[in-house]
């Protein structure tokens, strides 16, 4: 199986050819790997244009699902593993997951996360479960996807976080299941100051309620009529909580 590489990217010039060259260095070697540039503003254009064999597309900036997505557009191999810029594959990740595909004949396989940087720990890949799923994301767009499945479904431009949670419950929607590769890892970078709209939003327990609430409207056939309502309830709850800490402070 042939599978491609999507690094969506705004502003990680200074990280980009980290994540490049962890593409190049896989056991199974790429197809093609595929940078989207999001207009960015420094100078990752130059960065990128210095190294060879890299397909380069540049778009006004629009968000990181819209640029996962001019990549998708562009994939053309059997399977396609999306690496933000400033994070890394290790070695063996297509190994790995390309040998988990092939024996569990599901529509994708997600690894374990290695935290650098600011952070350390390390969170093996868990046993997919579509009952936890449903209510928390733990899995990582840095995950190899097959072509079926990309080929119908695209990121939702209209989330600005947890998109990538999002996308795994519309697939989950259409009968397109995950495996683990515990033994693939990728190296998520943590920022001492928080520059991703993820990394700003991840602890805000309101963003989280909000983005849980538009998933169970987009897909309600997923979930209960019970589930639905006790989401929005605290969903209010918690927007009720924030409004009063703003009034005190």
């Amino acid at each position: 199986m042939t599978y491609d590489v999507i690094i969506p990217t705004f502003n990680h010039g200074s990280f980009i050819r980290e994540a490049i060259e962890s593409a190049r260095s896989q056991t199974v070697a790429p197809r093609s790997i595929i940078v989207v540039d999001d207009g960015s503003t420094d100078f990752t254009k130059e960065a990128v244009k210095s190294l060879s064999m890299i397909e380069y597309l540049w778009q006004p900036n629009s968000g990181l699902s819209s640029a996962r997505n001019a990549g998708l557009d562009l994939a053309s191999a059997e399977m396609v593993v999306f690496l933000d810029a400033d994070d890394r594959l290790s070695p063996t990740f297509a190994e790995h997951c390309l040998r988990t595909l092939a024996r569990s004949n599901e529509s994708y396989s997600y690894s374990s996360v290695q935290f650098f940087g600011n952070d350390e720990r390390f969170i093996p890949a868990p046993p997919f479960s579509l009952d936890i799923l449903k209510h928390q994301n733990f899995i990582s767009s840095t995950s190899m996807i097959d072509r079926k499945l990309a080929s119908q479904i695209r990121f939702d431009t209209s989330f600005q976080t947890w998109a990538d949670w999002e996308f795994f419950m519309h697939a989950a929607s259409r009968g397109f299941l995950g495996a683990p590769s515990a033994d693939a890892v990728f190296f998520y970078r943590k920022h001492q100051t928080p520059i991703s709209m993820f990394d700003r939003t991840s602890r805000d327990p309101t963003a989280l309620l909000s983005a849980k609430a538009e998933i169970q409207r987009k897909h309600p056939s997923m979930y209960r009529f019970r589930e639905r309502l006790e989401t929005n309830s605290r969903l209010q709850a918690a927007s009720i909580r924030r409004r009063l800490t703003r009034v005190q402070q």
